[in-house]
C-alpha cells in the first residue's frame, strides 16, 4: 500500500519542555493537527512582560507497517503568527538525540571562542558590575568599540565559568608599576559593557612578565572571539508586493527574525534637529503687528496669516497676553494652547477668551522654511559595529551669498540669519544587528 498523505507527521520528543534536557530524540506520539498548545505552552502574563524562548525539538515521521521507500519531505512554516510580538523559526542541530541545552549553545555560537587575548583583567570583578579593566603592553591594540570578548573563569575546569561581553566604551591610560626589579609601563584599559557581568570574576595583580598556567589557576582568562554563525534559521514573512509565477525577484517585508526578546531597545530618531522640527523656520520679514475680530476657543482655531518665527509670536485680548515657546502658549506660566508654526494656527485648550468674537491683537516675525540640499555617505557595517546606532550631526554650512564679507559676517556686523538661526541635523543610522550573546543567553 503507498503512503498516504495523512501517513506523514510531526511526532514529538522525549521531553516537550523547557528544561535543560528538553528533547533527546524522536517518540511515536503524534502531533495532532489544530490542536492548541499541542507544541508550545500559553503565553503567560509575566512571559509577555518580560518575553521568553521556547524551543522544541520536533521530527517528520512516517507512521505505516509497510517498507515502502520515502523519498524526502520539505518542512516550512507557512503562516507568521497573528500576533507581531511573537515569531515562530525553524533551525536543525544536525543532530537527532540532542537536547535543549546543545541547541541553545547552537544559537549562541553566533561568535565562537577565538584566541587567547594578548591581555589580562587587572583586579577582581564581581556581579553586576558594568565597566572591566585590562591590562596589557603599550604596544598592543586595546579592544574597540563594538568588539565582544569573552572571560573565562576555571579554564579548563569542571567549574568553568565563561561571559561574552560586548564592549560598548573604552578608554585607556598609561600607568606604571613597580616590582623588585624596577618600575614597567602598562596600558590599562577600561571597557563598559552592553551587559552588566553574570558572575564574579577574579583577575591578576600587575606583572612584568607574561602569566604561566599556575598563575591563573582560580583566575580569569581574556579571550577574543570569531564570527562563526553556526545556525541557519528559516521563517516566514508576508510580501509586500505580489509575486507570479516566474519571477526572479519577490519582496519581503524583511529578512530579519527575532530570535530572543529584548526590553532595552535602542530608537533611532532620523532627520531632527535641536529644535525638534523637521525644517528650520528662518526670518523672512520684520515683525507685523494685526488686529482682528474673531473667535478663538477650545472649538475654534484662529489663522494667522502665514508661517511664524517661532519665539516672535504674541497675541493680547484686553489685559491677557499670551506667547509661545516650542510651540506651546503660555499665559504667564500657564500652558493654554499650542501654535502651528508651519501654517500659522493657534489653538487653545481652555476657554481663556470665552465662546465669542473678540478684538484679537496679534504680532509675529514671518518666516520661511529654506530649501535644503541633501547627501549621503556610505558606511560599512563590520561586525564590530553592529547592535549600535550611529548619529552623524552635520555642521550647518554659513549663508554668506549676500554678504559682502567672506568671514559669514553680514554689513550689520551680525551673523547672517542662516548661520544664525541654523540647527544641527543629527543623520542616524540603525545598523543590523544580532543582540550580545550574553544577553541572548539570558533569555535562553
Amino acid at each position: 500500500m503507498p503512503i498516504q498523505a495523512g501517513d506523514v507527521a510531526l511526532v514529538t520528543s522525549r521531553v516537550m519542555d523547557d528544561v535543560p534536557e528538553g528533547g533527546g530524540g524522536p517518540t511515536a506520539t503524534a502531533i495532532i493537527d489544530g490542536t492548541s498548545n499541542s507544541i508550545f505552552p500559553d503565553i503567560s502574563e509575566l512571559d509577555r512582560a518580560g518575553g521568553r524562548v521556547n524551543l522544541r525539538q520536533l521530527f517528520a515521521s512516517v507512521l505505516t507497517n509497510s517498507v515502502d521507500t520515502y523519498f524526502g519531505a520539505n518542512v516550512i512554516v507557512a503562516e507568521p503568527p497573528s500576533d507581531s510580538k511573537v515569531s515562530i523559526t525553524l533551525f536543525s542541530t544536525g543532530q537527532v538525540f540532542d537536547t535543549r541545552a546543545s541547541a541553545k549553545g547552537r544559537i549562541e555560537s553566533y561568535l565562537s571562542l577565538g584566541a587567547r587575548f594578548p591581555g589580562n583583567l587587572f583586579g577582581d570583578h564581581i556581579a553586576g558590575q558594568r565597566i572591566v579593566t585590562l591590562l596589557q603592553r603599550d604596544t598592543i591594540p586595546p579592544p574597540s568599540v563594538g568588539d565582544t570578548l569573552v572571560m573565562r573563569k576555571n579554564d579548563g575546569l569542571p567549574n568553568q565559568l565563561e561571559q561574552y561581553i560586548k564592549v560598548i566604551a573604552a578608554s585607556s591610560r598609561l600607568r606604571t608599576f613597580t616590582d623588585i626589579n624596577g618600575d614597567f609601563i602598562r596600558l590599562e584599559v577600561s571597557l563598559t559593557l552592553s551587559d552588566a557581568l553574570t558572575a564574579d570574576f577574579a583577575g591578576l595583580d600587575a606583572m612584568r612578565t607574561e602569566p604561566g598556567a599556575a598563575d591563573y589557576i582560580g583566575k580569569t582568562r581574556m579571550y577574543s572571539t570569531i564570527v562563526a554563525d553556526a545556525a541557519r534559521y528559516y521563517g516566514v514573512v508576508p510580501l509586500t508586493q505580489a509575486a507570479s509565477l516566474g519571477d526572479l525577484v519577490v519582496k519581503g517585508s524583511s529578512i530579519f527574525t527575532q530570535l530572543v526578546p529584548s526590553t532595552k531597545v535602542e530608537v533611532p530618531i532620523a532627520d531632527a534637529r535641536m529644535s525638534q522640527r523637521g525644517s528650520p523656520l528662518l526670518k523672512a520679514g520684520e515683525p507685523y503687528t494685526n488686529t482682528v475680530n474673531a473667535v478663538l476657543s477650545k472649538a475654534q482655531s484662529l489663522y494667522i496669516g502665514g508661517k511664524i518665527l517661532p519665539g516672535s509670536f504674541t497675541l493680547a485680548v484686553g489685559t491677557v497676553v499670551l506667547t509661545d515657546k516650542g510651540g506651546v502658549l503660555f499665559n504667564a506660566d500657564t500652558a493654554v494652547g499650542s501654535i502651528d508654526y508651519d501654517n500659522g494656527v493657534v489653538s487653545v485648550s481652555t476657554n481663556i477668551f470665552g465662546t465669542g468674537a473678540n478684538n484679537i491683537t496679534f504680532t509675529y516675525t514671518p518666516a520661511d522654511t529654506p530649501a535644503s540640499v541633501t547627501s549621503s555617505v556610505g558606511v560599512p557595517v563590520t561586525a564590530q559595529g553592529s547592535g549600535q546606532i550611529g548619529c552623524f550631526p552635520s555642521h550647518p554650512f554659513r549663508h554668506v551669498a549676500h554678504c559682502k564679507s567672506v568671514t559669514g559676517h553680514c554689513p550689520d556686523g551680525t551673523y547672517c540669519q542662516m548661520m544664525a538661526q541654523a540647527h544641527y541635523v543629527a543623520q542616524t543610522v540603525r545598523w543590523v544587528q544580532v543582540r550580545s550573546i550574553s544577553q541572548l543567553a539570558r533569555f535562553l
